[in-house]
């Protein structure tokens, strides 16, 4: 009898909750959606979390344009799944807290307390306290990895399951292409599932690089595989170059220059046939040489990029006050105080398009310090053993070279789904790199 008694009531709150959501999300058929895929994604996460983190690993890279249907005000449904990841990490610490909750804490902790400290000096407190749950999510992400990844072949069959995630942005990138690509005054561009095309160039160099080391290694031993991959690592370049982001190229150009240098100089030959292909066509051509022109500001002519980018940048360190020097104006206060700082603002806030900028106008050389100290501690500790098993650490070494390359000139704090597998190779990388240390030391 008690049963059924809860049981109604527990019937009329959810046709009450429905009723109202309904009505609250009849312009918004995403957030009706929400409701049955939240009672799905519940029921997985009490039957097996591990397969649930899988599913949204390899589907996070094409949810990008779900999610923003969700958004009201600053949030979104996005920041729901964030908070599953950090609920799967903690429950994973709980039941596991050595070594990860160790070796996390070890990079991790300090920049965590800092940005959430700043959130008090922020003037913007709700994008504020967003940003730095973003940070929370990218070092669950990066604890996941060391809870998930305790072998060699736990680590293979992972960066299976990230590399796996591509499938759907590549495939939806023809679409792209068909519908005309992204709204850009400046020539075609694509972005895929992404919101950006520079987010979905960082996520392809992320991919060609994982893919290259698992046609290196083998990973795929089928035949067919070793034929396929090739073709779809090259399908992937040239969406790479019709992104049109020059830093990307960039990073891409240095990864495999520096693996001719130090492994197979062949490569030399094909990059510079690539590079002499991909000069032919105007666009790219353009693209290049668009960088040697409007570097001065005149009555006549536009900035070009990284001219207009430091330009931002001067305008707002200068304008920053020496008593914030040390802890910044809190995060999110870069883009608030844009409209006041910035010269060519139009009327219009800006990000900093530089994480370094960004650091030391909102969190201060105390936030950058840690941030720059976290960066560097990952770096050593990968170099440490990049001699005992030589491409998975130098991958892993050039990844993070270039991810601090890509935040001199870009937003790469805001790029979430990006940072989730990027932070995630890293902390699998990181993890065998501990376990491959301790075997020895043993």
């Amino acid at each position: 009898m008690l049963l059924l008694v809860i049981a109604a009531i527990l019937a009329i709150i959810m046709g009450m909750f429905v009723s109202v959501f309904a009505d609250f999300a009849g312009r918004r058929p995403a957030l009706l959606i929400a409701v049955p895929a939240a009672l799905v994604v519940g029921l997985i996460f009490i039957i097996s979390r591990k397969f649930l983190f899988s599913i949204i690993l390899i589907c996070r890279s094409a949810l990008d344009p779900v999610l923003a249907t969700t958004k009201v005000g600053a949030f979104s449904v996005g920041a729901g799944l964030n908070g599953l990841i950090i609920l799967i990490a903690s429950l994973a610490i709980i039941r596991t807290p050595q070594p990860a909750l160790r070796y996390s804490s070890r990079l991790w902790l300090i920049v965590i307390l800092t940005f959430f400290a700043s959130v008090y000096f922020s003037p913007d407190k709700v994008n504020s306290f967003k940003l730095a749950l973003n940070i929370l999510c990218n070092a669950a992400i990066f604890t996941m990895a060391i809870v998930l990844v305790r072998s060699v072949s736990d680590y293979k069959k992972w960066i299976l399951i990230i590399f796996a995630s591509s499938i759907i942005p590549v495939l939806y990138s023809f679409i792209d292409i068909a519908r005309g690509g992204f709204p850009n005054p400046h020539g075609f561009r694509i972005s895929s599932t992404f919101s950006h095309p520079n987010i979905l160039a960082f996520y392809l160099v992320l991919m060609i690089s994982i893919g290259f080391y698992i046609w290196k290694s083998k990973l795929l031993v089928e035949k067919k595989w070793l034929v396929i991959l090739p073709v779809y690592l090259l399908v992937m370049v040239v969406l790479l170059l019709l992104t049109k982001t020059r830093s990307a190229w960039l990073g891409l150009a240095a990864f495999f220059f520096i693996y001719a240098c130090l492994y197979e100089r062949r490569y030399l030959f094909v990059l510079i046939g690539a590079a002499c292909v991909a000069l032919l066509i105007p666009e790219i051509r353009d693209r290049i040489t668009d960088l040697g022109q409007g570097n001065e500001m005149a009555a006549n002519q536009a900035l070009n990029s990284y001219a207009w980018r430091k330009e931002l940048w001067t305008s707002g360190l200068n304008w920053m006050e020496k008593s914030h020097y040390l802890f910044g104006y809190g995060l999110g206060s870069f883009n608030y105080y844009s409209i006041t700082f910035f010269p060519l603002a139009a009327g219009k806030s800006w990000d900093s398009h530089s994480v370094y900028v960004q650091l030391m106008f909102e969190v201060g050389a105390i936030g950058f310090l840690a941030y720059i100290l976290m960066l560097i501690r990952l770096g050593r500790k990968i170099y440490e053993v990049w001699r005992r098993n030589s491409l998975v650490y130098f991958i892993a070494l050039l990844l993070l070279v270039e991810y601090a390359l890509f935040s001199y000139s870009d937003n790469m704090l805001f790029y979430l789904s990006y940072n989730w597998y990027f932070w995630f190779v890293m902390g699998m990388t990181y993890s065998l790199a501990h376990i491959e240390t301790s075997e020895v030391a043993a």
